[in-house]
């Protein structure tokens, strides 16, 4: 009853805040593309198998291209090596799995309207399909977010203070982030200093104060608002500056 009663002058009072609710068309591609994660997962589990089992013999795997494996799994059934057979077929219907799945993702995106949000993601530096496809599965509306700091707390890139008394210091986000997002994009970011000067001279600023991940979350905190930015213009990324 006092709960009950606490909610009610909360609700009459407008200080109580709806959270998100995912659509079901949103729903239906974060599922597809959290398979994909899955999937590329269980391939890694096949092929560090293919790998042990082939070192017990003293060899090892010189190709992952799909076509040898192919040829490498009929070898091992003719020569009767059942359980390397498996452990190929596995991996190659892994593999097979995947790239059903990937598929699907185009579909769907394409059905959903979201062929160009895709394509104005894929043209900043470093983010590729697969990584826009996880942005668009698992944020979907830029709007949410009030503002960028909203953002940043949502993938992981703002530190929280933490305190006991009279200490209080700065840390981490801690477990309130998006892991896989904040992962990938920190993936993206080592890529995009290979290509992008402004980003590779913050990361050397930062560098020459820090460490070397202290300096790459930076440069992925300043990815993620350049994601931010595309995503709410809808407008392909210009690159001034690509060169070494």
């Amino acid at each position: 009853m006092r709960d009950s009663k606490k909610l009610a002058r909360e609700l009459s009072n407008g200080s109580l805040h709806p959270i998100y609710i995912p659509s079901k068309e949103q729903l239906k591609l974060r599922d597809l593309v959290r398979l994909e994660t899955q999937i590329v997962n269980n391939t890694t589990r096949w092929k560090n198998r293919i790998k042990s089992y082939l070192n017990l013999s003293g060899a090892k795997l010189t190709s992952r291209s799909v076509t040898v494996l192919k040829y490498m799994r009929k070898n091992a059934k003719t020569d009767n090596n059942i359980t390397f057979y498996f452990l190929l077929d596995g991996f190659l219907t892994e593999q097979e799995r995947r790239l059903a799945v990937v598929k699907e993702q185009k579909r769907l995106i394409h059905k959903l309207g979201k062929d160009k949000l895709l394509n104005c993601l894929m043209s900043i530096p470093g983010i590729g399909i697969r990584i826009s496809t996880l942005l668009i599965a698992e944020i979907w509306d830029m709007n949410r977010f009030k503002n960028k700091d909203n953002l940043c707390a949502y993938i992981g890139f703002s530190p929280r203070l933490f305190g006991s008394g009279d200490k209080e210091r700065m840390k981490g986000s801690g477990n309130r982030k998006h892991k896989q997002l904040q992962s990938k994009l920190i993936e993206a970011a080592w890529r995009t200093i290979g290509v992008d000067v402004e980003l590779r001279a913050v990361y050397c600023q930062f560098t020459s104060r820090g460490s070397a991940q202290r300096a790459i979350s930076v440069v992925a905190k300043k990815l993620l608002l350049r994601i931010r930015s595309v995503w709410l213009h809808e407008k392909i990324y210009k690159l001034n500056s690509i060169q070494k």
